[in-house]
């Protein structure tokens, strides 16, 4: 991609922050952090802890279903990647209320594992979290407006820019915000636009054991043509081979779809990658439908402020 489409994709970030900032009449501000001449006002480094200790913090959902991202996370997404934030100032302080990084990749000479797909190039919406208690709703709803919305602008310019979710395959509220996000351009701009399930992941040992549960690749995509209505139900059980069993549901659902040979690649430090893509990319993500029986209990993380609170106390 060229300097102008970079410039461009910053442009219609920063153009649909100032709506969402109008929508809430000033009293929050949407803008891109790296753009922001608030955040730029302090120390980077005081700008990287806030970010990294906001996540720490505020998220305390499964831990399967995110790695917290930590100060150098932070930061290496800070220089590679447009960050949206959403926040409020008070006492001259920045109270952080939503965040939300906006991941591209040029699938040419770096493959990403996860979306193997050669030549491609496409956005993902990452670690996309919101303060909990917050007397403010709909900061997480409409970060994920504002980055829809600008991808689908670029999109209209360089179409051949993907969309592209990923989402444990137990994780039904990553599921839904992608059904909401398809839902919301449909009904602005008046198009066919869905969420397609195109394919899942696994990460693996030497031995083929799975080191997470199954995620689902879904894409976001504008057709002519509308879906045929289909009812898939992935139905998960608690057992002692989970994740292989959760794989076993997957494929039983998806056999009559064609399941492709995997890609198979090695994340550095993770594991074996094993993408797998359905031949028929016809689902629907508004016709899924996850039934977690419990197996997305059990493993909440408590955040490190909190543990470090308790070792004090003792």
């Amino acid at each position: 991609m060229n300097n102008l489409c970079f410039q461009n994709r910053y442009e219609l970030f920063i153009r649909e922050c100032r709506k969402m900032t109008n929508q809430y009449n000033n009293e929050v501000i949407f803008s891109v952090l790296q753009c922001d001449e608030n955040f730029q006002r302090q120390e980077l480094a005081n700008t990287i802890n806030q970010i990294s200790e906001f996540y720490d913090l505020e998220y305390t959902g499964n831990a399967d279903y995110i790695h917290i991202p930590n100060f150098n996370t932070v930061f290496e997404n800070y220089l590679r990647y447009p960050i949206l934030v959403a926040y409020q100032i008070k006492n001259g302080q920045i109270n952080i209320l939503g965040i939300t990084t906006i991941k591209n990749y040029y699938n040419i000479d770096n493959i990403n594992p996860y979306y193997p797909i050669k030549n491609s190039y496409y956005y993902e919406i990452t670690g996309l979290i919101a303060k909990k208690n917050s007397p403010i709703k709909g900061i997480g709803k409409h970060l994920n407006e504002v980055a829809t919305i600008a991808i689908r602008e670029h999109q209209k310019l360089f179409p051949k820019t993907e969309l592209v979710y990923v989402a444990d395959c137990r994780n039904y509220r990553s599921v839904n915000a992608a059904k909401y996000g398809s839902s919301y351009v449909r009904e602005l701009d008046n198009s066919s636009t869905h969420v397609r399930l195109i394919g899942y992941y696994t990460v693996i040992d030497a031995n083929n054991n799975l080191l997470e549960a199954p995620t689902f690749v879904l894409k976001f995509e504008t057709t002519k043509d509308i879906p045929t209505k289909q009812d898939i139900t992935f139905n998960y059980q608690i057992s002692d081979n989970m994740f292989q069993d959760m794989e076993i549901e997957i494929r039983t659902k998806l056999t009559k779809y064609g399941i492709k040979e995997p890609i198979r690649t090695i994340d550095e430090g993770t594991g074996i990658v094993n993408f797998y893509e359905l031949e028929d990319k016809s689902i629907n993500i508004d016709d899924i439908k996850i039934i977690t029986n419990q197996t997305d209990l059990g493993n909440d993380r408590v955040s490190n402020k909190i543990l470090t609170k308790k070792v004090v106390n003792i």
